[in-house]
């Protein structure tokens, strides 16, 4: 479930913590109502994976879904910041590091579920869109 203890102050989740909405303006790249899980990815587990249906993009659908360590700064999009990964809904990139990111898989938007998981053995972050692996 979500974490509402350090959500950003644009992310406002449900009571039963299993979805949340975007309450922020969208007027710049720090606007971002990143949320975060209420618990790290399991270490004794061979993959990790969860994903998201997108109810609403927004006016500018600047969406995006990813992993990222505890210290994550929840006003930027995950891939953006060090240690974190994400891949984004308006260019279809991936990010890690950086906000140049690189070509990746499509685009994606509203009424479209993506997900995101880890592997352990490999140690490797993928993204699903549909069920599909990218």
């Amino acid at each position: 479930e979500l974490d509402t203890a350090s959500q950003s102050r644009y992310a406002l989740s449900s009571r039963d913590k299993l979805s949340a909405c975007y309450v922020g303006n969208g007027h710049h790249s720090h606007d971002v109502g990143a949320l975060c899980a209420n618990r790290p990815c399991p270490t004794k587990c061979v993959v990790y994976y969860f994903e998201a249906t997108v109810v609403d993009t927004g006016e500018r659908g600047a969406l995006s879904i990813g992993l990222a360590q505890p210290s994550f700064q929840r006003t930027r999009h995950p891939g953006w910041e060090p240690h974190s990964y994400g891949y984004h809904a308006s260019d279809g990139r991936k990010y890690h590091d950086s906000e140049r990111g690189e070509s990746y898989g499509p685009t994606w938007g509203q009424g479209e579920t993506v997900g995101c998981g880890f592997e352990a053995a490999s140690r490797a972050i993928f993204w699903t869109r549909n069920g599909q692996f990218l």
